[in-house]
């Protein structure tokens, strides 16, 4: 996949949260993830479209469920003309970061997504394993790793890890994903199984991932 489908391919797992017919399981870290957030937006102000701090407040707001304003700077990231300037060097600061704090779930679920949003799948995949470590309840870091995986058409893999997601808490965006990854090897009758479950969900899978 070329890299703009990529950061969409990613920005699926935070877009069709929105979509969920119940809670997902909240992150024990939020008052952290919210003091990031508000450090980022009055960065923001005074420097708008800065992509470091459009990429940090997408995560954030992932991490703490408001998946609109997730979808708003996840966009502005891929479609950013310097993302690809930056990306690299989001990565090394968060890499700096864990230097001196190397289980920190905060900085490695950061440093998982710099590491996506770099098309660095396999190592993104070893990294959202490790949080899973300390946040082995939520379903969002499952369902993005899951995205990582059918990032490298690994479907068999992805599909292992949302049946987990399912385990936790039934919910549309799994069910979503599942049809993907059943959509990607033409398998459309078992996507559609799946699909059926999640109303109109399943054709903004289509119009992002297509």
């Amino acid at each position: 996949m070329f890299c703009r489908s990529s950061i969409l391919i990613f920005s699926l797992g935070i877009l069709i949260l929105f979509f969920l017919s119940g809670v997902a399981t909240a992150t024990p870290y939020e008052n952290r993830w919210e003091k990031i957030i508000e450090e980022n937006l009055e960065k923001v102000q005074k420097d708008p479209e800065n992509p470091v701090y459009e990429f940090h407040l997408g995560v954030a707001y992932a991490c703490t469920g408001e998946v609109e304003k997730t979808v708003d700077w996840f966009e502005n990231f891929s479609e950013n003309p310097r993302r690809r300037e930056v990306s690299p060097k989001i990565l090394a600061d968060i890499e700096e970061k864990l230097r001196e704090a190397p289980e920190d779930p905060v900085f490695l679920t950061q440093y998982s997504f710099a590491l996506h949003v770099n098309y660095k799948y396999e190592e993104s995949i070893d990294v959202f394993w490790q949080v899973l470590e300390y946040d082995e309840k939520n379903i969002w870091v499952y369902n993005y790793l899951a995205v990582a995986y059918l990032e490298l058409e690994e479907t068999e893999k992805a599909r292992e890890v949302l049946d987990i997601s399912l385990s936790i808490e039934e919910n549309r965006y799994t069910r979503a994903l599942l049809g993907y990854s059943y959509w990607m090897e033409g398998r459309y009758g078992r996507a559609m199984r799946h699909f059926v479950r999640t109303g109109t969900l399943m054709f903004r899978v289509m119009d992002l991932l297509e």
